[in-house]
């Protein structure tokens, strides 16, 4: 798996709380009324982001299992956890193993485990769960995992909610010479191996619901987009510098274009004129045993259909 730093997860932190589809969180949320406790598996857990967002969303008792293969990360959960806690007023307390909170009268009991990702789609992902869930990796991963973390969410009649999956819409604000060379240069560096097969990059959001619509289960998509302002200058920047080091790997040729492309960025955001809109995708499956799903707004798609032909194609600008 690609390394991230724990700085740049609190830096997109906001940004990705404030993306998420309300629609499809309060349908899991409706479904989620149905346990007595729920089970949850969070997969690329980095320092627990995905767990801040949802537990408080949940009016039911969970138990969350956080992996990841980074340790660095790990090694900062439970510190960032309990800062988080403390400013929301959330009593908390560790245990052997984790930690337990206590969120809106929700008992939540929290574990964390380092561990390759590459193995939990396969058959040794064996634990009971109700809920698998993951924020930004879907992108990352290949066609064959995607496909065996569809049917092993089968297997266990469990629901599935993979959040703010990249699809490749970039849109900056005022426009400049060189967006669409370093937005396509990037996408093709999405397509590259980032550790768990050639990553689907863009296209994996829609590759999933077609993935889990194929065996059956009940698959919705949103758009979750990131919407940057002049509030965001900080994660502007920082999105604009790795984008231009990802499109200098992809083509160092390509250098004389994107070093003037990125000072031109930097200056915009250094005088207050610059917004970013970044497309991402929330997608959210119920088991079979459910009822079907229907698209939460105009953005909702159900039941998708993608064909190996589609993928590697450059996603639409929509």
């Amino acid at each position: 798996m690609s390394a991230f730093s724990a700085a740049w997860l609190a830096l997109r932190e906001p940004a990705d709380h404030a993306a998420r589809s309300p629609a499809l969180t309060r349908k899991l949320a409706d479904w989620a009324k149905r346990k007595a406790r729920l089970r949850i598996r969070d997969l690329g857990a980095g320092t627990g982001s995905n767990l801040r967002y949802l537990a408080p969303r949940l009016a039911v008792d969970q138990e969350w299992s956080l992996i990841d293969h980074d340790p660095l990360l790990l090694a900062r959960l439970p510190e960032v956890l309990a800062a988080w806690a403390a400013r929301r007023g959330y009593p908390a307390k560790p245990v052997a193993g984790g930690m337990q909170l206590q969120i809106n009268g929700v008992e939540v009991g929290v574990s964390w485990t380092q561990a390759e990702l590459s193995a939990l789609s396969r058959d040794d992902f064996s634990v009971d769960v109700d809920l698998v869930t993951a924020s930004a990796l879907l992108d990352l991963v290949s066609l064959d995992w995607i496909q065996a973390l569809s049917r092993r969410c089968r297997d266990q009649d469990c629901a599935a909610l993979l959040a703010l999956t990249y699809d490749g819409r970039i849109h900056w604000t005022p426009t400049l010479p060189g967006d669409a060379l370093v937005r396509d240069l990037l996408n093709r560096h999405q397509r590259q191996d980032k550790g768990l097969g050639v990553a689907l990059g863009p296209e994996g959001a829609m590759a999933a619901a077609s993935c889990f619509a194929a065996l059956g289960l009940s698959a919705a998509l949103e758009n979750s987009d990131w919407q940057l302002g002049t509030d965001a200058c900080d994660l502007q920047a920082a999105i604009a510098r790795g984008w231009a080091e990802a499109a200098i790997e992809m083509d160092p040729a390509a250098n004389h274009s994107i070093r003037p492309w990125l000072e031109s960025r930097l200056e915009r955001l250094r005088s207050g004129a610059s917004r970013l809109s970044v497309g991402h995708r929330d997608l959210l499956v119920l088991p079979s045993a459910d009822v079907s799903l229907k698209a939460a707004g105009d953005h909702g798609r159900l039941g998708l259909a993608l064909n190996a032909s589609d993928l590697g194609k450059p996603p639409s600008a929509s």
